[in-house]
This record gives C-alpha cells, structure tokens and sequence, in this order.
C-alpha cells in the first residue's frame, strides 16, 4: 500500500460545516478535494511566488559549452523555458497535492485542477518535459544528497578548483564559482530545482546537479524535480531573502505542465518575455551576472 502525505484523498467528502469549504478562496467546491486543501491555499499557497523558467540565450553563451552539458542529459529543451502559466492553478495544485510512494516504487504526485485529477510520477513527468527518467535517485533538502559515485566535499573541490576534500567548507556561495558555473548555478535554480529570492548560496543539491552535469554523470532529473515539489509543499518555514521578492515560498510551474480550460482562468497568465532580461520572467544571458 502506498504511502501518503496528505491525510484524505481527492473525491466527494462531506464537509463537516453547513457552509461551502471553498467560502474563503472564493473557488467553487470542486476545485478543493476537501476543507483542510482549502485552508491550505488560503493561509500558505496564495501567499507564495510562482516561479517560472526562463529561456537561455545559449548563442551568447557558446564560449561556455552551456548547451551540450544540457544535450549530453537529454535536457536541450529544459533551456527553452517560460510558457504560459495560470499562476492561480499552480497555487490549487500545491493546496490539492498528495504524496507518496507507489507500489513499483515510482514517487508519485497526485492532485486535482478544476476537477480534474492530476497524477505524475519520475516516467510522467519525464514524458511531459521531454527528457530522460533514468539514472541515480538523489534528492536532500536540508544536507547533501549520498549516493553512489558522489562525496559532497569532493564536488566541492571540483566546483572549486583548489583545496582538498576534508578542507571544503560546507557551504558556499555563487561569487566563489567560476563565471561558467556560475551561469549553471542560475540556469539549475531557474529550471531545475527553482527558488526564489537572492541566488548568492549554492545549496547541497545545487553542487550535486552542477557536479553531475560537469561530469556528464546520468541522474533522474524528474525524480528530484518531485521531491523538490515536496520539500517546498512541507517546508512553511521560509526566509525571504530580498525585499524585491514577493513574500512567500516559491513553487516550481514548469515542473507540473498540464491543460487546463483557459475559460476557468479569472487570473491573466504570466507570459514570460524574452526580451526584458531583468525580469526574472524574461531570458538570461552573460549580463546577468555582470
């Protein structure tokens, strides 16, 4: 039996009150699989930033070799994002979203939009993006992942260039990397593992990604994509690092494409440009490090 994180499942349940569970998100009932999803998107999800992919000029980049880390993975198109996004919907997914793990041992995601039931797992969601579901599980939030062919203070080195492994510190930040790394650094926290505020620290997964793509090392990029979108629907403790950031967490929309009626949307979706670079909606390039 798989196991899951959120108490009850999508479906027709009675509300224990003589009012409609969808009274403060002023949705209809079927948009919520229950009061306690309503809650959770009144009090947290509509509070939080959607954050968006972005498109990479990687002509401006070809000095850099950027794109063929990203074609040896299998991931040219993940440098093409920044699609149409109901920022609304991503926030409904996040309120309706359940956890757990599948008896094939697929990590799956389910939650409903608009009515609909919504499931994805590594095989789904590599078969949305376009991109390969093979290769090592490895996702922490909190610490480094552990994994079979990769040491955290190693990577460290290697990102670094200098030192040896007991030396490394634990953490560091992005002005440390070379301006080649520097660029991965941006492109893994805008359409890989996606955050929001200042990208100064280079998290444990950060160097993971980054090491792996330097090395050309196979890893289940949607598996981590999943268990990003799990640690940010646990996670309510967040800092807001800059104040031109919305207040809230972020959640990740381009890991969770799916239709939805366009006449459903009250809210204008968020139609990235490809020409104002400093909009964290817009393309990135070289300038955006200078």
């Amino acid at each position: 039996m798989s196991r899951t994180k959120h108490a009850t499942m999508c479906g027709n349940e009675q509300a224990g009150s003589s009012h409609s569970f969808a009274d403060h998100s002023g949705e209809p009932d079927y948009f919520f699989c229950n009061p306690e999803c309503v809650e959770k998107f009144y009090n947290d999800f509509s509070k939080r930033k959607v954050m968006l992919g972005r498109k990479v000029s990687v002509e401006s980049l070809s000095d850099f070799e950027i794109e063929r880390l990203f074609v040896k993975q299998g991931w040219r198109n993940l440098l093409d994002m920044g699609n149409e996004v109901f920022p609304k919907y991503v926030r409904i997914f996040f309120s309706n979203m359940i956890i757990g793990w599948e008896a094939r041992g697929l990590f799956p995601v389910r939650s409903m939009v608009g009515g609909r039931e919504i499931i994805l797992n590594e095989v789904i969601l590599g078969d949305i993006l376009g991109i390969p579901h093979v290769g090592i599980w490895a996702y922490e939030f909190k610490t480094w992942p552990v994994c079979k062919g990769f040491d955290y203070g190693e990577a460290l080195v290697y990102l670094l260039g200098n030192g040896v492994a007991e030396d490394a510190p634990r953490k560091i930040h992005a002005n440390q990397l070379p301006i080649r790394l520097r660029l991965l650094h941006l492109i893994c926290t805008h359409n890989l593992i996606p955050r929001g505020g200042h990208r100064e620290e280079v998290t444990f997964m950060d160097v993971f990604v980054i090491e792996r793509l330097l090395k050309e090392k196979k890893f289940n990029l949607p598996y981590i994509m999943l268990k990003h979108m799990e640690a940010m629907y646990d996670d309510e403790d967040v800092d807001v690092e800059t104040k031109d950031e919305p207040e809230g967490e972020e959640v990740d929309a381009e890991a969770m494409e799916f239709d939805v009626d366009a006449d459903l949307a009250d809210d204008p979706p968020i139609i990235p440009s490809p020409t104002r670079v400093p909009d964290p909606t817009s393309s990135f390039d070289l300038g955006s490090l200078l």
